[in-house]
C-alpha cells in the first residue's frame, strides 16, 4: 500500500512540475506578444527584395533620430550618417560595384549576370565612425541596431550590407566615397538598405548553445 501510495505522489509532482513549466513557457510567449519592443526584435528579417516607392520623410527622419540616439562611449558620438536616395547614383554605385567585383571574381558575371547589391532598395544609409575613438566601431553597430528596429517597426525593411562597403572604402570607391563628405578620419563601418518590403522571409534558426550562462 505505501509504495503505491510513493508511486502516486511521484506521478503528481513530476505532472505538476511539467504543467508549471508550460505555464511558464505560455507566460514567456505571452510577454514576447504582449512587449513591443520584444516582439520587434523577434519579427524583424533580413529583406532583399523591396518594392520601388520611397519611404515617407518622417519615416526616414525617426530611424534616422533613433540612431543617434543610441549610447556611445563617453556620449562622443563618433558617427557620420549618410542618406542616398538619389535613384542615379544608387544604379552608378551599383554598376561600379559590380564592375569592381567582377575584376575580383571574373566568375561572378557567369553566376549573377543581374546582379543589384542594394536589392532594389530606394534608401541607403551609410554610417562611418572616427577611426582615432577606441569605441567607435561599437557605438556606430548600436546606432546601426537602433535604425534597423525603428524601421521593422514601420513595417519599412532593412539589410546590412557588407560587400560594397568594402568597395567604397578601396580606392575604386574614392570617388562616391568623396562625395559623401566625411570628416577626416572617419571610415565606413556599415551600409543599411531601407525600403517597403516586398518578401516576407521565415526566420533562420538560431543556435541557442553559443549562449551559456555562468555562475
Amino acid at each position: 500500500m505505501l509504495k503505491k501510495v510513493i508511486v502516486y505522489l511521484f506521478v503528481v509532482v513530476v505532472l505538476v512540475a511539467c504543467d508549471s513549466k508550460t505555464i511558464e513557457q505560455k507566460e514567456v510567449s505571452n510577454q514576447k506578444k504582449s512587449n513591443a519592443v520584444v516582439e520587434t526584435i523577434m519579427n524583424r528579417r533580413s529583406i532583399r527584395s523591396y518594392k520601388p516607392e520611397q519611404i515617407k520623410p518622417d519615416e526616414l527622419d525617426i530611424i534616422l533620430e533613433c540612431g543617434i540616439n543610441a549610447p556611445s562611449a563617453r556620449n562622443i558620438q563618433p558617427w557620420s550618417v549618410r542618406v542616398v536616395q538619389s535613384k542615379e547614383v544608387l544604379t552608378k554605385l551599383n554598376s561600379d560595384y559590380v564592375n569592381y567585383t567582377k575584376l575580383q571574381n571574373p566568375e561572378f558575371s557567369n553566376r549573377v549576370p543581374d546582379y543589384d547589391v542594394l536589392f532594389g532598395a530606394p534608401t541607403f544609409v551609410l554610417i562611418a565612425g572616427d577611426t582615432t575613438e577606441m569605441y567607435a566601431q561599437n557605438d556606430c553597430g548600436m546606432l546601426a541596431q537602433n535604425m534597423l528596429l525603428a524601421a521593422e517597426s514601420m513595417q519599412i525593411g532593412s539589410c546590412v550590407l557588407g560587400g560594397i562597403i568594402r568597395f567604397i572604402n578601396s580606392p575604386q570607391g574614392k570617388e562616391f566615397r568623396d562625395m559623401l563628405l566625411l570628416p577626416d578620419n572617419h571610415r565606413l563601418f556599415i551600409g543599411i538598405v531601407f525600403g517597403y518590403k516586398d518578401e516576407n522571409p521565415d526566420a533562420k534558426p538560431r543556435d541557442a548553445s553559443k549562449v551559456k550562462k555562468i555562475n
